[in-house]
């Protein structure tokens, strides 16, 4: 675990149209951030579902585009 600065990083995301994954309809940078929590995972290999899980990021400040 240690100290977030050791592991602080600018992080860029994203946020697509529905009808168009090619053109964001939004831009945002986050600065300085780190991972303070991931939720579980639950695995089924039976299944052809897309796992999915929660990530929450901490920051220190963001801009948009």
């Amino acid at each position: 675990h240690g100290d977030p600065v050791t592991y602080m990083v600018d992080v860029e995301l994203e946020h697509l149209s529905h009808t168009s994954v090619d053109t964001p309809i939004m831009k945002y940078k986050l600065h300085k951030a780190w991972v303070s929590s991931i939720g579980e995972l639950a695995l089924d290999y039976s299944s052809k579902d897309v796992a999915t899980f929660d990530v929450t990021f901490t920051y220190q400040f963001h801009t948009t585009t």
